[in-house]
C-alpha cells in the first residue's frame, strides 16, 4: 500500500494505491483523509477482490497496521521508510 498527497482545486487529497509485485497497480482511491479509518476503507475493497495478501508493506505511519490486520490477519507486515 502506498499513499501520496495530491492537490485538487487547492485542497489536499490522498491518492492511495495497492501495488502487487507482479501485476502492478491493483486499485487506486482518492480521499480527503489520511488516517486509520481511511486505510481500513481502502483495504476492505481489496481483500474480497484479490484474496488475503501474504505480505503487506506500508509506509511510515505504523497506525495503519491495526485496521488492515483486522482484514488480513495472517499477513506479514513490514514498514518501508523511504
Amino acid at each position: 500500500m502506498d499513499e501520496v498527497v495530491i492537490t485538487i482545486r487547492g485542497q489536499k487529497h490522498w491518492l492511495w494505491r495497492a501495488i502487487d509485485a507482479n501485476v502492478g497497480v491493483l486499485d487506486i482511491l482518492v480521499q480527503t483523509r489520511r488516517n486509520a479509518k481511511a486505510a481500513k476503507r481502502f483495504s476492505k475493497r481489496l481483500v474480497p477482490r484479490f484474496c488475503e495478501p501474504r505480505v503487506v508493506i506500508i509506509g511510515k505511519l505504523l497506525n495503519y497496521i491495526k485496521p488492515i490486520k483486522a482484514l488480513a490477519a495472517d499477513a506479514d507486515y513490514r514498514a518501508h521508510k523511504g
